[in-house]
Parts: structure tokens; sequence; C-alpha cells
């Protein structure tokens, strides 16, 4: 089983904004919606906060039962709960029913089952144990969710289920999802210095250059032409009558061109300058350069922004916490598989498989 933190950093128009926070561990999450299903028709897993409504197969009080596809050190996995858990794979992956896809989703959905089983298993042999009081407030959250106590007796009843059975399968449920977090989410450390490390690698992503774009007036006077100045001021005169100061608005008379320029500090610094010195909508005096004169309107500027260690420290350090709850998700599942008796019964695989 693997899965993708989404969990990332995002930048729109040059601004920094925070990818969204998941309301848990990220990887607990992913982990929850990959690898657990109703178990056999249970009104819904614990951790998906589910209510009555969602279940996809009705069994009887939680139990398994129907034809075996797969036994997990001795632990069998029925086709019943491989279609229920089928149809979550095909809705999360978005497929059709084509026999490729189909054959897909049921051996990814048969994997996460085997993983969901030995994930319980270790629970058990870990010793965790579920207090009453966390199973009553389990239920407590399915009837409220489900519209009241006449609603969830329904919907029990409508799937042919009792609450001991429900019970059952959330107090299984709950038990993978403490062994989750001690032993997956819980381990998992990022230190000072790993964020400080990845924001010099990043920084420059959430940085916004400034922005300055002006209207330029390029003049073609002689520069030593004493007389050319005098045009040149002229011709400030008539775009300072127009009443939008608009110098695409001025008639051209071949002594003038007009041209939309994103001024940078570096390339033309005579103009920067002057730029930097009008508000938006100014026009400038006429500016002589090193090769014309010029009279300059500024459009639009945007200060340099830089995302300090402070902005975006708690982002980083979600990221690396994501992808090291990620492999360390990995090495748990392959140490949860090392050993384990796995046997595929599943008619859908080649024959019959162990490992």
């Amino acid at each position: 089983m693997g899965s993708k933190s989404v969990l990332g950093m995002k930048k729109d128009r040059g601004e920094t904004r925070p990818a969204p926070r998941a309301p848990y561990a990220v990887l607990m999450i992913a982990f929850i919606l990959l690898c657990m299903a109703p178990l056999s028709g249970g009104v819904g897993a614990a951790e998906e906060k589910a209510d009555p409504s969602s279940t996809a197969t009705p069994e009887t009080g939680g139990e398994s039962r129907g034809k075996v596809v797969a036994r997990v050190n001795g632990a069998e996995i029925t086709e019943a709960a491989l279609s229920a858990r089928m149809g979550r794979v095909h809705a999360g992956m978005g497929q059709g029913e084509g026999h490729d896809e189909t054959e897909a989703a049921r051996r990814e959905a048969l994997n996460r089952l085997i993983l969901q089983e030995l994930a319980y298993q270790r629970a058990k042999a870990a010793g965790v144990k579920i207090e009453p009081k966390e199973l009553d407030d389990a239920i407590a959250e399915i009837k409220t969710k489900a519209g009241g106590e006449e609603k969830y007796l329904e919907s029990l009843e409508k799937r042919h289920m009792t609450e001991e059975g429900l019970r059952k399968d959330l107090e299984r449920n709950l038990m993978i999802k403490h062994i989750f977090e001690k032993e997956v989410s819980s381990g998992v450390s990022i230190s000072e210095e790993e964020v400080k490390t990845e924001y010099e690698k990043v920084k420059g992503e959430f940085s916004r250059p400034e922005k300055m774009i002006v209207d330029d007036v390029v003049l073609f006077l002689d520069l030593d032409d004493k007389n050319s100045t005098a045009v040149a001021e002229e011709l400030l005169r008539k775009i300072g009558n127009d009443p939008e100061k608009n110098p695409w608005n001025i008639p051209p008379d071949g002594t003038f061109a007009v041209r939309e320029l994103d001024l940078r500090k570096n390339k033309q610094e005579d103009l920067y300058r002057a730029a930097r010195e009008l508000a938006e909508g100014q026009l400038s005096p006429v500016i002589k350069t090193s090769d014309s004169f010029h009279i300059i309107k500024l459009k639009k500027y945007s200060p340099e922004v830089k995302a300090d260690f402070a902005q975006i420290r708690g982002l980083i350090e979600r990221k690396l916490r994501a992808a090291a709850q990620q492999k360390r998700m990995a090495e748990w599942e392959a140490g949860l598989r090392k050993n384990a008796k796995i046997e595929i019964l599943d008619p859908g695989e080649a024959g019959e498989k162990k490992e």
C-alpha cells in the first residue's frame, strides 16, 4: 500500500499561501482513508466519523461471513469485505467499471484489507486496549451523525446489525488507530536544523521580486541639439494636459514612440531611479539618458517581498514531517509483512499465493 501526502507548498502570482493544514496527523488520515473499511459491513470506521448510512455491505454483528479470499496469519478476509472495500477504492481512484479498472481495484482493495488485518494483529500483540468510554463516545458520535437514536437504530436494523457487533468493529478500528499513532505518527520528529536547511533550499520560491511597470515615451531627438530639450518639454506639456495623462492618447508625429516597459534596476538605471520617485499614475519630468530623451508614467509598482524563516517555518516543518511519516509508514508496513503468512485465495488473482 502506498499513499502520497498532498500536503505541500503553493505559490499564486508571486504570493505565498500555506497549504491546507490537515486537522490531524497527515499520514494517519491517509492511512485511515486508504486502509480502513467498514469491517465486513460495520456501520463505519470510527476514524472516518462515518454514520450508519455510509455502510455498503449488510452483515450481522460485524462478523465476517461468506467466501474466504485471503488469510493473514490464519485470520480470514471474506469476499463480502473485499467487495465493500472495492467500491471505495473505485471511488477514490475515479475509475470506471472496465475489466482492467475492476481488477486493479480488486488488487488494491485486497492489499489494504491485508494491511488492516496485519495492523490489527500488531495492535493486539502490543497489548492495545480500548477503554469503554472511548467506545461509548464513538457510538454517541455515530448516533449524532445518524440524526438521533431512532434513525441510528433504524440503520442498524436495516443492515441486520446489532450494537454489540458495531462496538466490536469500532474497537478493532480504534486499536488500529492507536497502534498507528504509537508506531508511526508519534515516532517522527523534525529538528530545527532540518527545517532551516530546507528553508535555504526553498526560500526563493516564496519571494516576490520588485515590479515596476511604466509607459515609456522615447523621443527621437539629437541629444546635442539645444532645441531638443524644448521639444521634449512641449511633449510633456501635451501629455500632462491630457485628461488621463496618457501618452498613448497623443497623436504620433514621428518624433516619439510609446512603449510599456517592465523596468529593472540593473538594466535601465536612469529610468528606474526616476520611476522610484513617482506615485502610480504620475508623470516624470523629461529624463535625459545616454542615448535619448524619455518621459515615463508609472503605471504599477509593487515592492520586493521576501518570506522570512518565521513566516514559512510551520509550512516547511509540516512538509518535512509528512515526508518523514510517509517513509516511516512504508517501513512499518514492510515490518508488518515480514514473516507474516499471507495466503491469497482470491480467484481474481492468478492462483493461490503465499508470502
